[in-house]
């Protein structure tokens, strides 16, 4: 909020589904100081899980493997709440130079490729698509820009880019040669002392 930040996602990202109920403690004591919309995925498997986030502050849900395993899940829950409340977020590896879907916070490797699923989660009512490349996500040496640039080709949804940022200029080329509608940073937010302003310019 201090650094101006136009959304916030938090995600829980345990390979631990015990902790549901804290991380949902966590979302409800976050909203209550949160003036920016906020975005909330990790462990939404029913649409049980999707009314507490959004009970308890969540603008937003992200969800991922579940949308995968059932992608009428997305079509429920936005037929619920609106296209505009289901960000689905992908996470891709390249593989032989295609890039695959994987899915259960990257552990299971499926047989999808990136455009094609992407096309499919706009076709069932995904309302934003969160695009991350495993294999660029920690590394340090900014976006998978040419993944991300293909999904924006090919759907009419937005697409925000996510993973692997470690410079401010990073974000410019997300926006500038990817063409995502919005760019997504992390950890340079966590450990390096820069308000949100100066990544703006």
């Amino acid at each position: 909020n201090d650094w101006a930040i136009d959304e916030i996602v938090v995600l829980n990202v345990s390979r631990n589904k015990d902790t549901k109920k804290e991380f949902l403690k966590m979302i409800k004591a976050i909203s209550k100081t949160n003036f920016v919309p906020l975005s909330v995925g990790g462990w939404i498997e029913t649409l049980d899980d999707v009314a507490d986030f959004i009970h308890n502050g969540a603008d937003k849900v992200v969800i991922n493997t579940q949308a995968f395993k059932e992608p009428t899940f997305i079509s429920e829950v936005a037929k619920l709440y609106g296209s505009q409340c289901v960000v689905v977020s992908i996470d891709y590896k390249i593989i032989e130079n295609r890039r695959i879907v994987v899915i259960d916070r990257g552990r299971v490797v499926t047989d999808m490729e990136l455009v094609e699923w992407s096309k499919k989660v706009e076709k069932m009512g995904g309302g934003e698509l969160l695009v991350n490349c495993i294999d660029a996500d920690g590394n340090r040496k900014g976006y998978e820009l040419e993944g991300i640039k293909d999904v924006v080709e090919n759907v009419n949804i937005p697409v925000i880019a996510f993973g692997g940022v470690y410079k401010w200029s990073d974000l410019v080329d997300g926006i500038k040669i990817a063409k995502a509608d919005a760019v997504a940073v992390a950890n340079m937010l966590h450990y390096i002392e820069h308000s949100a302003r100066k990544a703006k310019r």
